[in-house]
């Protein structure tokens, strides 16, 4: 996936995983606007998925919290640091293609960088297991996080 002049280089699985996140990522406001709309058909193209029916749905469909969450999970554990920031910046680019970063967006984008930093940088299969539970308790901190920023949109 390009991010700019970088080159996302993610096998099949991990590409859709990371469009799935991405696509999660625009609706942590509860909206998905016209530019992000735009942004996510843009990078669906480029991937060859924009005829994905899954991915497709979820342009649809506001994507729960923990869904997110679990997304991130599986793609952070399954990725290398380069590729991880390379997501980082596809999402943070998502999240600013309606030039709107609202507070649920940014911290978002705070959490999943932190959560990138905990995550060894190695595949050892011990060092993943030790970060396991920070990264676990930074994510439910992330979903509540969320959930209390967008509590008004839900009133």
């Amino acid at each position: 996936m390009r991010t700019g002049s970088e080159e996302l280089s993610v096998n099949a699985t991990q590409r859709k995983l990371l469009m799935q996140l991405v696509i999660g990522a625009a609706w942590v406001d509860g909206d998905l606007d016209q530019p992000e709309r735009q942004y996510l058909q843009t990078l669906l193209e480029r991937q060859k998925l924009d005829h994905d029916p899954d991915l497709l749905v979820l342009l649809e469909t506001p994507i729960g919290l923990p869904q997110l969450e679990a997304w991130l999970v599986t793609f952070l554990q399954g990725t290398s640091t380069p590729t991880r920031l390379a997501a980082l910046a596809t999402i943070a680019n998502l999240l600013m293609a309606d030039g709107v970063v609202n507070r649920s967006e940014h911290s978002l984008l705070d959490e999943i960088h932190s959560l990138m930093a905990q995550i060894p940088a190695s595949r050892d299969e011990g060092e993943y297991r030790q970060a396991a539970p920070g990264l676990v308790q930074g994510l439910s901190g992330l979903v509540r996080r969320a959930l209390n920023g967008a509590k008004h949109l839900f009133q």
